[in-house]
Parts: structure tokens; C-alpha cells; sequence
């Protein structure tokens, strides 16, 4: 009896501490994933202008971070560039509050997916990585020229990153990570380019899941939480129909910097 006890306590401990290594992996993963996911806003603060105007183009975040191996502590480098397919259309071109002033509260809604990922060796290949974003930008003031003004938006966007499945050793882990993000956008159009900055909060959450080779009964680890601010400046270069954009990002936590790069047409 007594064997069986110290047997079963034995498999508790390693049940225990092993959950223990998954959330310390999943807390070293959290902060660099959500910073990858949210970077690449890759528009100005103005509206499209309406139905049926829209923009439609591919980019890339491009970064890099690592997180912690559960088995040796190892510090793993996460795949540094996510492609995007990225849309913008217009919805309401807004109201004029005076003949010089128009475009007040225009609204657009916004999408993007990840249409591929680099796969590294320690990834599950039986899971693919998922990532879809979608959101509304309301424009609070439109960029003109008479009277000079600027474009002022404020954008609310969700991002949803699942299916992010590893392999360590026996070990099988899998994650999915939310963030919900806000930001306000100022952007001035001068001839041939656009520069544009902004300001941001995220808030995201993770869960995840565990099971080994030898016991395949997923178990789930407790729920993190975070958020950061995001400090952004770009310039969108504007080519007759197409707009190419060159940005970059910095999150004050984990302190990242993501540089993202887009081009996109409509009308």
C-alpha cells in the first residue's frame, strides 16, 4: 500500500512540475507572439472615402524573439517574418460639418489573414498555424488640403493566433493567443508619400494545452494575461493606385520593435 502511494505521489510531483515548465514556456512566449501578431497597422489614419472604395495588398511583420524550451530551459528563437494578406474597405464616407470640413466619421472595416508560415523543427507538423484579424477604423477628422489638415483615426482591431502546436522530446504543447487592440492614428498626405504615426494598447490572453507521448490526455495550463503600449511611425509612398508602406513598431513590453513592410491597390 505504501508503494502505491509513494508511486502515486511520485506521478503527481511529475504532473505538477511539469505543468510548471509548460506555463514558464507559455509566460516567455506570450509577450513576443502578441507583439508579432498586433504590429503592421500598413494604412494611413484617412478613410477610404465610402462604398465601394477598398485596398487590398500583402505585407510582412518582421521581428524576432525566443522563448523557453519546458525540458532543458533552452531559449528558442520563434520564425521572425508573418505574411499577411491585409484589406480595407469603406463603409460610410461620413458627414460635413461645414463645406471645408467633411469625412467626419467615416468608417471602414478592416481584415487580414496568414496565408503561409515558416516552420520550424520543433513545431507540430500536424497542426497548422492560424492567424485572421479584423477590426473598424472610424475617421475623426479627414486629411485636406484646404483648409491643411490632418487625418485623425481611431481603429479597434482582433487578432486571433491558435493552433501553434510544438514537440519537445515526448512533450507536446499547444497554444492560442487573443489580443484586442486599440489605437489612434495621425497621418498627413504631401505630394508622392503619406508619413503616419500612432499610438496603441493591446490587450491579449493565452491559453494552452500539454500532453506527452505516453499519456495523451491534453491538460490545460492556467490562463496568462498582459497587455503593452505601441509607439508606430510609417511612411505610405502613393503610386498612381498602389500605396507601399514602411513601418515600424516598438512595444514597452517585452521592449520589441517590429518593422513591417506593405503593398497594396484599389480604388
Amino acid at each position: 500500500m505504501k508503494k502505491v502511494v509513494v508511486l502515486l505521489l511520485f506521478i503527481g510531483f511529475l504532473n505538477a512540475s511539469l505543468k510548471d515548465d509548460v506555463q514558464n514556456t507559455a509566460n516567455s512566449f506570450i509577450g513576443g507572439a502578441a507583439a508579432f501578431i498586433s504590429s503592421g497597422i500598413l494604412t494611413s489614419a484617412g478613410a477610404e472615402g465610402g462604398f465601394p472604395h477598398f485596398d487590398a495588398g500583402l505585407g510582412f511583420n518582421i521581428t524576432g524573439f525566443k522563448f523557453t524550451h519546458p525540458l532543458t530551459g533552452e531559449q528558442i528563437p520563434f520564425p521572425g517574418l508573418i505574411p499577411l494578406m491585409y484589406a480595407e474597405v469603406g463603409l460610410f464616407d461620413g458627414f460635413s460639418l461645414t463645406p471645408l470640413i467633411n469625412g467626419v466619421g467615416a468608417i471602414d472595416i478592416m481584415g487580414r489573414v496568414m496565408p503561409t508560415m515558416s516552420i520550424k523543427d520543433y513545431f507540430n507538423k500536424d497542426i497548422t498555424p492560424s492567424y485572421w484579424a479584423g477590426g473598424i477604423k472610424l475617421q475623426l477628422l479627414k486629411d485636406q488640403l484646404v483648409p491643411p489638415t490632418p487625418a485623425i483615426s481611431l481603429s479597434f482591431m482582433y487578432h486571433s493566433f491558435g493552433n501553434i502546436g510544438f514537440i519537445f522530446d515526448t512533450l507536446y504543447t499547444e497554444f492560442s493567443l487573443t489580443d484586442i487592440s486599440i489605437h489612434a492614428d495621425v497621418s498627413k498626405s504631401l505630394l508622392f508619400f503619406t508619413p503616419y504615426a500612432g499610438i496603441g494598447y493591446d490587450s491579449y490572453n493565452l491559453k494552452g494545452q500539454y500532453w506527452t507521448t505516453s499519456d495523451h490526455n491534453k491538460k490545460d495550463i492556467a490562463k496568462i494575461d498582459g497587455s503593452h503600449m505601441r509607439y508606430y511611425g510609417g511612411l505610405q509612398f502613393n503610386i498612381l493606385l498602389i500605396k507601399i508602406n514602411l513601418e515600424a513598431a516598438y512595444m514597452d513590453k517585452p521592449g520589441k520593435t517590429v518593422i513591417s513592410l506593405g503593398a497594396r491597390a484599389g480604388i
